[in-house]
């Protein structure tokens, strides 16, 4: 890996001040958050008054031990990381697991969520694009 790439993969982190744990936030988002669904996963929209995006994942244990569960995660946050610079800041995601991503490649669920960043911008009104 050269040096550019090092330096470009640096700034794409997922920091602690990123990140949605606290159970009053993930409620508040669901409740009064605009929603958005797909095939197996549903997106809380909320602005926050922060120059940055924030992102919580929460999945059920119906979908399988903690192993898939933990991966499942980790591939979410992985999309986040990687795509935080496609979507206007200031808004927290909670992001809501309903079936096993597992099975599903990278390439399907990495053009599932750009997709959803999209017409969340639509529906803010705020392409980043």
């Amino acid at each position: 890996m050269c040096p550019a790439e090092k330096k470009a993969l640096s700034r794409c982190t997922f920091r602690k001040h990123e990140r949605l744990v606290k159970q009053k936030e993930f409620k508040d988002i669901i409740t009064h958050g605009k929603k958005f669904a797909t095939q197996h996963i549903l997106y809380y929209i909320k602005k926050n008054e922060l120059p940055y995006n924030r992102l919580g994942v929460s999945i059920s244990r119906k979908t399988g031990n903690a192993v898939v569960r933990n991966r499942c995660k980790r591939r979410i946050r992985e999309l986040f990381r990687t795509h935080k610079k496609e979507i206007a800041q200031g808004f927290d995601i909670c992001t809501v697991i309903i079936k096993d991503i597992g099975s599903l490649k990278h390439e399907e669920l990495k053009t599932a969520y750009i997709n959803m960043l999209h017409k969340i911008a639509a529906r803010f009104g705020e392409d980043k694009s």
